[in-house]
């Protein structure tokens, strides 16, 4: 991330500074106002940049999503049009846009995928994608560590699963590399959540897999919500958050989104 300052001086008065922060996404350029006061968690847009929590004094920034109108949040497969978020925006009037889970080098989902009731995959063990986060008949977000029984509108296999029954898991992983990271999450009274984690300086850049957990508990934490389950999605080049507050775009491929229209 670029940072400008621009300050505009007369000789009789000091204008006041305006900030102009300038992303680099995906071959665009994109500049965005510093919004003056901060949103909170509990509204429908909630979140800014300017948020941040750390972690063995590392700082990383971090936006927060809650989605209050379940029978708008759809799971959009992406394995064959590969359209771009700015496309998929647009084409279905998304106010929050994120990535889902990941998929295999031939472009078909790594697991579990069900959309708009119809199932692309069927579950496969996997140690790392070791959960799913699904929506049932009854507009319920749950993530569980086994498919769900019950018919379902949306599921999406992948992991790996950060929080269980509000416990933080420690994960063993053979590779980890710092990364952008995006997280779904639910509470216990079924709320749904979703957040971004990453370096504001380099915006594909961010925590360990491995701090993950620990990290999404901060924000649970600093945002006076209740986090009963997290799970991992895609994260890095092939990630996306876009909302009013924010607008991460992807670098490579995304394979899937979830889309709350308006």
């Amino acid at each position: 991330m670029v940072v400008m300052k621009k300050v505009l001086v007369t000789t009789a008065l000091l204008i006041p500074i305006l900030m102009l922060f300038v992303f680099y996404k995906g071959g665009r350029i994109i500049i965005d106002e510093v919004s003056p006061t901060p949103q909170t968690l509990g509204t429908e847009e909630v979140g800014v940049a300017e948020n941040s929590i750390n972690l063995d004094e590392k700082y990383y920034s971090y936006s927060v999503f809650e989605v209050k109108e379940m029978d708008k949040l759809l799971l959009i497969p992406n394995f064959t049009e590969k359209l771009t978020s700015t496309t998929v925006q647009e084409k279905y009037d998304c106010k929050l846009l994120v990535n889902a889970g990941f998929y295999t080098e031939d472009n078909n989902p790594t697991g579990l995928f069900v959309s708009n009731r119809k199932t692309l995959k069927k579950w496969i063990n996997n140690n790392l994608l070791n959960g799913v986060f699904s929506i049932n008949d009854f507009l319920t977000p749950r993530i569980t560590k086994v498919q769900p029984d019950d018919p379902l509108i949306s599921a999406v296999q992948t992991g790996p699963v950060l929080i269980e029954n509000n416990s933080t898991q420690k994960l063993a992983l053979s590779s980890d590399k710092p990364s952008r990271r995006v997280v779904a999450a639910t509470t216990g009274e079924n709320s749904l959540y979703f957040m971004v984690i990453y370096n504001k300086d380099q915006v594909f850049d961010g925590p360990y897999l491995e701090d993950l957990p620990s990290l999404v508990a901060k924000v649970s934490e600093k945002e006076g919500v209740s986090i009963a389950d997290a799970i991992n999605l895609d994260g890095g080049k092939a990630s996306v958050f876009y909302s009013v507050t924010e607008n991460l775009s992807e670098l490579t491929f995304v394979g899937g989104y979830f889309c709350l229209t308006n």
